[in-house]
């Protein structure tokens, strides 16, 4: 089962902490209509470390990409990719529900050891924030703890879409 009672969890806390600012994308199979593929996307003003390490504008907002997770029988098919791709979609839509502006990137965290994840995001364009440091990585090895491995700050530039392109695609009232 792709959702389990920790997944179904963490959606549910997302929605309710960010309200109108979070959305969750599935991905259903064609054939039978299931759920094989789902991720979260949150908008948000971007915090001064991602500002700082993305070169993005100060004060922008960004999108934060979580929770991607794919069943098994379905990876190596394009649903992650796809996944991807409508986020930015998403993303890139007129803003709505207190968005101010569509965001200036999408951003995601990625475990450092996760290579395969790492690959996926590559090829789809998202390029490493290698001076970002992991806050919660940093702190836990201040400590002398051994914590959970290091995760890197990945993002994607959104183009601006031009005004008609943003008509065409605002839902009606």
């Amino acid at each position: 089962m792709l959702f389990g009672a920790s997944s179904l969890l963490a959606i549910l806390i997302q929605h309710a902490t960010y309200g109108g600012r979070h959305v969750t994308l599935l991905a259903e199979s064609r054939g039978s209509g299931e759920v094989v593929g789902c991720c979260g996307l949150t908008f948000d003003a971007a915090p001064p470390d991602v500002v700082e390490a993305t070169g993005a504008p100060e004060g922008c907002e960004y999108a934060l990409l979580t929770g991607l997770a794919v069943a098994p029988s379905q990876r190596r098919r394009g649903v992650a990719s796809a996944l991807l791709a409508v986020a930015e979609q998403e993303a890139r839509r007129v803003p709505s529900s207190g968005r101010r502006r569509p965001p200036a990137l999408l951003a995601l965290l990625v475990s450092k050891l996760n290579m395969a994840g790492r690959r996926l995001y590559e090829r789809n364009g998202y390029e490493e924030a290698e001076d970002w440091v992991d806050a919660r990585w940093e702190q836990d090895a201040e400590k002398g703890r051994i914590g959970k491995p290091r995760r890197l700050l990945l993002f994607r530039r959104i183009a601006r879409a031009t005004a008609s392109a943003t008509r065409t695609n605002a839902k009606p009232d």
